[in-house]
């Protein structure tokens, strides 16, 4: 959908765009790099960061009007430094307030406004459309051709919410024309309620808004989720470099990727299920759990490590008791080994010690549904023969990062049920060391519904937050 948008930003326009800690379309920004976009002259509201960037490094960008382009703690924006020093683009040097000041103009519909400071810089002299007069700094208007940013919400009378984030008013205001994505469409009209109405832009303003879940990513939306820093320094690296950044923008930019959701492929996995069980350090099969929970509300879920209302009384000792009773038929356990048998281990593997086998020796025989789960997938990891047995059992399923496989009991062997978005059968053969049994009808792993991913993002996040907050905060920027 963020197409939509990218088609009707033309060549050639005064595109107004936040800072990366203000509600970036990031998607939108994709998309301009994909339909090969020329010519766009950038403003920074006030500064600018990887969207600019990004924007540079493609070769859509002329010009730029900024106080600033950075990517913050990720250090330089290099596609932008090195644009500027071969002299591919022109920069207009501004400061922030002038910025501001320039947009209040527009924003009033008056051809200038006077701002106080800024006369010693040097920024003046290279401003010809700034004036002096009475000691005064006098900043004409900027009326962009297109502002573009991302919201938390829009609603069916056209509005979008930004929350605290009222610059973006402010442009909005000021351009000829404001393009929205949101995370998700609200019932009704939010500037009927006086609690949300303060951070709504009124429909007035928005020429169109468009659907964009995770919209902003890699950077964040403030309360859904965080600011991806690890993919934000993988930018930064790659950047460096023109051929690095090629490479970024043919793995990340021009070539659609699909989603993926272990949680949502555990809450297909679990279905029928009568009582999950889940041990230390598992968030990932915990939020599949809840999530599959909501459409089986009989499924019980046991966190071992919950912090507050442990389900257990007696402890660990407890869960064994309830597993050789029968009364668990879902468990989940990793290994920094697991073998074609389905055999894991957890001791220890080339010389390295591991923490150890914690209970998986009982309760993998004894839970009828063991599920194995490791996100990494390579040779590494699944090998023909573990180097200790912690246990053995008959799995269910082995989900990894790469593939889904399932195991049959007469051949005892794995079956590769899917891959991953990405993947394809012969990347998965290149990345496993024990043999295995293909479905004739294999193919790629299904995609998390709509409804999934807003279930996780919501419900499923609230519950998991209080016993695995690293990871709520993490994935869904959750405090």
């Amino acid at each position: 959908m963020s197409d939509i948008l990218a088609v009707r930003i033309p060549d050639g326009a005064l595109l107004a765009l936040p800072p990366d800690y203000s509600l970036v379309s990031m998607e939108t920004v994709r998309a301009l790099i994909r339909r090969k976009a020329k010519k766009l002259k950038l403003l920074g509201v006030p500064i600018l960061g990887m969207s600019a960037d990004l924007l540079i490094g493609a070769g859509c960008v002329a010009e730029v009007e900024t106080s600033a382009v950075s990517l913050g703690e990720a250090g330089l924006a290099q596609r932008f430094t090195e644009a500027v020093e071969k002299g591919e683009i022109v920069v207009r040097d501004a400061t922030c307030p002038a910025i501001h000041t320039a947009l209040q103009a527009a924003e009033k519909g008056v051809p200038y406004m006077p701002l106080p400071g800024v006369l010693g810089s040097d920024l003046v002299n290279f401003r010809p459309d700034w004036k002096v007069e009475n000691n005064l700094l006098i900043v004409p208007a900027l009326r962009p051709d297109v502002a573009l940013f991302h919201a938390r919400w829009a609603d069916e009378a056209g509005n979008v919410w930004v929350g605290r984030r009222r610059e973006l008013a402010t442009v909005a205001h000021a351009a000829k024309q404001t393009f929205v994505t949101f995370e998700e469409l609200r019932r009704g009209d939010m500037l009927e309620d006086e609690l949300l109405a303060p951070g709504v832009i009124s429909s007035v303003y928005v020429a169109e808004a468009v659907q964009a879940e995770r919209g902003a990513w890699p950077l964040g939306m403030p309360g859904v989720y965080g600011v991806d820093d690890t993919h934000l320094s993988l930018y930064a690296k790659a950047a460096k470099t023109r051929e690095g950044f090629q490479r970024y923008l043919d793995e990340w930019v021009l070539t659609p990727r699909k989603s993926f959701s272990p949680a949502c492929v555990i809450a297909r996995l679990v279905e029928g299920s009568r009582h999950a069980a889940i041990g230390a350090s598992s968030p990932i099969p915990a939020s599949g759990c809840f999530l599959s929970r909501i459409s089986n509300p009989q499924l019980r879920v046991s966190l071992q490590q919950r912090r507050a209302a442990n389900p257990f009384t007696e402890g660990s000792r407890e869960l064994f008791d309830l597993a050789g009773q029968g009364r668990v038929d879902t468990f989940f356990l990793g290994g920094a080994q697991i073998d074609g048998s389905g055999a894991i281990n957890l001791v220890r593997a080339e010389g390295r010690r591991f923490p150890g086998s914690f209970g998986s020796a009982f309760m993998y025989p004894m839970v009828p549904g063991t599920i194995l789960f490791r996100e990494e997938h390579s040779r590494r990891t699944l090998v023909p023969k573990v180097e200790f047995v912690s246990a053995r059992g008959t799995p269910r399923a082995l989900l990894t990062g790469k593939a889904l496989f399932s195991w049959q009991k007469d051949e005892k062997k794995f079956l590769l049920q899917s891959f991953h978005p990405g993947e394809d059968a012969k990347s998965i053969a290149a990345a496993t060391g024990f043999d295995y049994d293909v479905a004739p009808d294999v193919g790629e792993t299904p995609a998390p519904s709509d409804e999934e991913l807003r279930l996780l993002r919501t419900a499923v996040a609230k519950q998991v937050a209080p016993d695995y907050p690293d990871f709520a905060r993490r994935i869904w920027g959750i405090n």
